[in-house]
């Protein structure tokens, strides 16, 4: 093969100004030299156009190394750009030489700007579209000055197509390339670079800088959300470390990563809990989790409780309503209900209390409004007898949570004290029904005469 240095202006000159002195008809020296210089201008128009044919190949070489390689994770980046710089040089355009400019402003500028414009025409968040772009620009080895003039050619084109692109498809459009953009600035230095290159996109989109920071942001989160639906299926270290990777790379503040984090570990939570129990296969489950989503004890255990309690609550209710009537061995098939519930569930024994504590009030709040609705209305002899089942309910309430203490006093080896049901009340309407009580006790009924200490 030719050495790709002859088909260049500097050798295809002196060949055509030869071959025209070699083929000129007349022998006189005028008639020569006039042809060497017509063939020499024929070789400096072909030169001229063997450089364009080595430029177009070399871009077409090195975008079929590109289209072969982009999203391609058994070559590096670096292993990438060796290739480039080896077709590169084949057709003597390698990086340094007087040409390499012009080809890189030119030719590899184009081939970025072409794959940002497809991916402005794709779905909206695509998680592809940012890694296979920041891999084109690695492999290309571009300037900050030629990607910016890609983002700002595409920002042009984008609102040049503003009448034929209208509604979902241009939010969407201006929503990857102000989120784009500010990815693939984030790398630039100094820090004036990049707020330049990002304020000529915003410009040419009328989009202010606040409202570009919120849908940038909208982008991120979207984008970040995918990586977390895989969380499920895919619970281990390479799934950590790639979410971590996803939120660093999609621009995400970590306070906002975290809050996601915690969202998902809630939905998979929410969703191991479907069949009202938690089996020892979701409990491993929910630790592997915590471990991928970075999540601290307090965090997930806040997070589980958040879904395991209403279901327990469901169930101290029920407990509730048979307390509200004295019946057989009523403690003890209270306490077997809420002790084997609460162990299916997974809860701690303080999330236990308090929910217990919530739901018991919860009651008592019922008969006290009800005492309160009846002395205003129905009279004091209705109040009182309201007054009696809610003292009545609160006393066995109070047993079924000593009686829980106790019984994990005995698993742990000591009672904790359980404080008594109580509730916060208007003082002005406990007064009034504190008073109806102590009234009946004074005017002598024996059985009455203990309930107003109680209340």
């Amino acid at each position: 093969a030719l050495p790709m240095a002859l088909f260049s202006t500097y050798g295809a000159v002196p060949p055509f100004g030869a071959l025209a002195v070699v083929l000129c008809p007349n022998p006189t020296q005028l008639a020569r030299g006039l042809a060497c210089f017509l063939g020499c201008l024929l070789g400096t128009v072909a030169g001229a156009s063997f450089d364009r044919g080595k430029k177009e190949a070399a871009r077409f070489a090195v975008l079929s190394l590109l289209k072969e390689h982009v999203q391609g994770e058994a070559m590096t980046v670096q292993e990438l750009r060796n290739l480039i710089s080896a077709a590169r040089s084949r057709f003597g355009v390698a990086s340094g030489r007087l040409a390499a400019e012009a080809f890189e402003d030119n030719a590899l500028g184009s081939i970025y700007e072409d794959l940002l414009s497809a991916e402005l025409e794709g779905p909206a968040n695509d998680a592809t579209d940012l890694p296979a772009l920041q891999r084109v620009k690695a492999a290309l080895d571009l300037d900050g000055t030629v990607v910016g003039e890609a983002h700002k050619s595409a920002a042009q084109k984008l609102v040049a197509k503003g009448e034929r692109l209208e509604g979902e498809a241009m939010t969407r459009a201006v929503d990857k390339l102000l989120f784009l953009s500010e990815r693939i600035f984030a790398d630039d230095e100094p820090e004036e670079a990049r707020l330049y290159e990002m304020s000529r996109v915003r410009q040419l989109l009328r989009v202010t800088d606040r409202e570009a920071k919120q849908r940038i942001s909208s982008v991120s989160r979207a984008l970040y959300q995918q990586s977390l639906s895989s969380v499920v299926d895919k619970v281990d270290m390479r799934a950590g470390d790639a979410l971590a990777g996803a939120s660093a790379a999609f621009g995400l503040p970590s306070d906002e990563a975290a809050v996601m984090n915690t969202e998902r570990y809630r939905q998979i939570a929410a969703d191991l809990l479907k069949g009202g129990h938690l089996t020892a296969e979701g409990t491993a489950t929910l630790k592997r989790t915590q471990g991928v989503l970075q999540l601290g004890d307090h965090a997930a255990t806040a997070a589980f409780e958040s879904v395991a309690a209403p279901i327990f609550r469901k169930d101290v209710d029920q407990v509730a309503d048979g307390l509200r009537e004295e019946a057989p061995n009523q403690t003890e098939t209270s306490v077997t209900k809420l002790s084997t519930r609460c162990t299916e569930l997974g809860l701690s024994e303080d999330a236990r209390n308090a929910v217990i504590t919530e739901g018991f009030t919860a009651t008592l709040r019922s008969y006290y409004d009800q005492a309160c609705k009846d002395a205003r209305i129905n009279g004091e002899e209705a109040s009182l007898t309201t007054l009696d089942k809610m003292l009545a309910f609160a006393s066995r309430a109070d047993t079924v949570f000593a009686a829980l203490a106790a019984k994990g006093g005995d698993q742990l080896g000591e009672a904790a004290p359980m404080p008594p049901i109580t509730l916060a009340a208007d003082s002005i309407a406990a007064r009034r029904l504190y008073g109806l009580c102590l009234a009946r006790g004074l005017d002598g009924d024996s059985m009455a005469a203990a309930l107003p200490e109680k209340l």
